[in-house]
């Protein structure tokens, strides 16, 4: 809810943020912070969000998007992601939007453990661009399920196959930051494009 500059405070103040780029713009709550699809990010830090969730056999992501752009076919723009490790594919938990041959599908991966090939769960995306709407997903570990929301309401259960009951953290040595508007690895890829509000884990 910053009116201006860099610093991203957390709620809570366990996971503070660094802004690179992004405008303040009006939210769904407050302010929100606007992405410009090409080089605006928020840094959340190395193995920050992951040690907090870490044993827990249900966790629950949630967000309010209003996005300016689609992604290309078979494209994704990143909203939100933790890292679970720092080695390839590491996304614990990541949400994002997704063109699936010309339908938009918010997106929910995650994994276990960093041993877990990725679990997925898509619900298709029925607001408009330049439109509030929230997005949420219940990763339960120990019913290998994933469960999307739009709107508040849910889709199916999606059906996973989770290696571990409860979210397991791993190591960490390398830059792959936990972030808000990216997936962020050795780099940054799959810039999100309009405002993000009020994340939460």
């Amino acid at each position: 809810d910053e009116a201006s500059g860099a610093p991203v405070a957390d709620y809570w103040g366990t996971t503070n943020g660094t802004a690179t780029g992004t405008t303040v713009v009006a939210g769904q709550y407050s302010n929100a912070r606007n992405f410009n699809g090409t080089s605006d990010w928020v840094d959340l830090g190395i193995n920050k969000i992951g040690p907090l969730i870490n044993g827990a056999s249900q966790v629950t992501a949630s967000l309010w998007i209003k996005p300016s752009a689609w992604p290309a076919v078979s494209g994704r723009k990143r909203a939100f992601s933790v890292n679970i490790d720092d080695v390839a594919g590491p996304s614990g938990v990541l949400v994002s939007l997704y063109n699936d041959a010309g339908t938009i599908k918010a997106e929910f991966n995650g994994r276990s453990v960093v041993t877990d090939a990725v679990q997925t769960s898509r619900i298709t995306y029925t607001g408009a661009l330049n439109e509030w709407h929230h997005l949420a997903a219940v990763y339960n570990f120990a019913s290998d399920t994933i469960t999307p929301y739009l709107d508040g309401t849910p889709g199916t259960p999606t059906s996973v196959a989770f290696a571990n009951t409860t979210y397991t953290q791993g190591a960490f040595s390398a830059d792959w930051n936990d972030s808000i508007g990216i997936t962020r690895t050795t780099s940054n890829v799959d810039y999100f494009s309009g405002a993000i509000d009020d994340v939460r884990i």
